[in-house]
């Protein structure tokens, strides 16, 4: 992730691509649930994530030149994992931690589409409109997903259906879709 230089556009890029890896990380954990013990599959997998979306909105205020901490962003890490960890037993409903983790990507997603308009520069406005819509999508999805799943009666969230389908499919196009959009910026 060592790049050329260290202006704003290439150390944005850079902490892009530490967050899409961590991303990817992640969902690789997801997917090896049922293998591992809940904890590694869904405490791991969701810190991962989450740390990849703070990087990943870090790397968005850094392209839009909005400096200083970001703590809101680690809250949000903090609070998924430790609710994360504390339905982490096999019995447990898993419906309040995707409520959670729903509410979650959808805050950081909104701050992220919000960052873009914000600072939205007229020569690269078509650049920064798509990767708002990008942004403002994945957060709706994401709270489409967490109203879905708290009043699904399923037990399993693994259960085959459209919706998980749906969204599972969104997580790699929102990936794509958005490394484009920065890219292009």
């Amino acid at each position: 992730f060592r790049l050329a230089g260290d202006g704003p556009k290439t150390v944005a890029i850079r902490r892009w691509g530490v967050a899409m890896l961590l991303f990817g990380m992640g969902i690789g954990c997801l997917a090896l649930r049922g293998l591992f013990p809940v904890l590694i599959t869904v405490a791991l997998a969701n810190a991962l994530i989450f740390i990849a979306l703070a990087l990943g909105l870090r790397a968005v205020r850094t392209f839009c030149h909005v400096g200083g901490p970001d703590p809101v962003s680690w809250i949000i890490v903090a609070a998924v994992f430790l609710v994360s960890i504390t339905f982490a037993h096999p019995e447990a409903d898993y419906r309040l931690r995707v409520v959670v983790v729903s509410i979650g990507m959808a805050i950081v997603m909104t701050r992220g589409a919000l960052t873009l308009r914000r600072r939205m520069p007229p020569d690269a406005r078509r650049s920064y409109c798509f990767t708002e819509i990008i942004f403002w999508l994945s957060g709706a999805l994401s709270l489409l997903r967490g109203v879905f799943v708290f009043f699904s009666r399923s037990r399993d969230l693994m259960e085959p259906s459209v919706a998980h389908f749906t969204v599972f499919l969104f997580v790699v196009l929102f990936a794509t879709a958005l490394t484009f959009g920065l890219m292009w910026m």
